[in-house]
C-alpha cells in the first residue's frame, strides 16, 4: 500500500481489508496505524542490526563507520520498499531512528574499555547518535554517497574517537 499511497490516506479499514482481518483484531494489537508503522519499523531495524557487521566490532572508528554507512543503506532500502508512503512517515522514522542509534551506542559504550564515567558515556552516546542521525538524514535527503569519505568524515563526527 505504501508503494502507491501516502500513509495519511491509508485507513485502518483498508489495512484490515488488505490483511484479511477484522478491525477488532487490528485494535487488539495496535492503538492506531501509527503504532503499526512504528512496530514494523522497529522490527525491520532489529532485524537489520542482528545481521549488521557493526554488531561484531568493538566500539571505535570502524564500529562508528559501519553503523553510519549501514544505517544509511538501511534507510535507503526502507525508503525504496515503502515507496511513496515513506515521505509521510519521515517524522515517525526519524524519532525511532534517533532512539535506536542512541540505544546501540549506549550498549557499545557500556561494554567499551574507555576511561569514562557512566554519565560521560551517556553523553557521548547522545552526542554521537545526534551526529550520525544528522549525517544519515541529510545525506539521504540529498542523495549523497559518502561511502568513500571515511577518512574525511570520521574526524568531523567525533574528533577524538580512538
Amino acid at each position: 500500500m505504501l508503494q502507491h499511497e501516502e500513509f495519511e490516506k491509508i485507513s485502518v479499514r483498508l489495512i484490515c481489508q488488505t490483511a484479511n482481518i477484522n478491525r477488532s483484531t487490528f485494535y487488539a494489537h495496535f492503538e492506531d496505524k501509527y503504532q503499526l508503522a512504528t512496530v514494523v519499523f522497529q522490527e525491520q531495524m532489529k532485524d537489520f542490526m542482528r545481521h549488521h557487521p557493526a554488531a561484531t566490532f568493538p566500539f571505535g572508528r570502524d564500529f562508528v563507520w559501519e553503523l553510519l554507512v549501514g544505517t544509511r543503506s538501511f534507510i535507503d532500502d526502507i525508503a525504496e520498499t515503502w515507496g511513496y508512503g515513506f515521505s509521510s512517515l519521515i517524522p515517525l522514522v526519524q524519532e525511532q531512528l534517533q532512539t535506536d542509534l542512541q540505544t546501540i551506542l549506549n550498549f557499545q559504550l557500556r561494554t567499551a574499555d574507555l576511561n569514562l564515567t557512566p554519565h560521560q558515556k551517556d553523553w557521548l552516546a547522545k552526542s554521537l547518535s545526534a551526529s550520525l542521525f544528522y549525517l544519515i538524514q541529510d545525506s539521504h535527503k540529498r542523495k549523497i554517497d559518502f561511502s568513500s569519505l571515511k577518512n574525511d568524515l570520521l574526524p568531523v563526527i567525533y574528533p577524538t574517537l580512538d
